[in-house]
């Protein structure tokens, strides 16, 4: 039963760890403040591919 609690712990732990940096530069990007439209789509397609 441990095994499987610290399983699901690291688990969780990695894929927080790999969606911390993407939910950073979301917020990077809409502290911008840009109103250029286009830019912002680019923007977000980088981040998200």
């Amino acid at each position: 039963m441990r095994e499987r609690g610290d399983l699901i712990r690291n688990a969780s732990m990695d894929v927080l760890g790999k969606m911390l940096p993407v939910l950073d530069d979301f917020d990077r990007a809409a502290a911008d403040g840009s109103e250029d439209v286009e830019a912002v789509r680019e923007g977000r397609n980088l981040i998200h591919t």
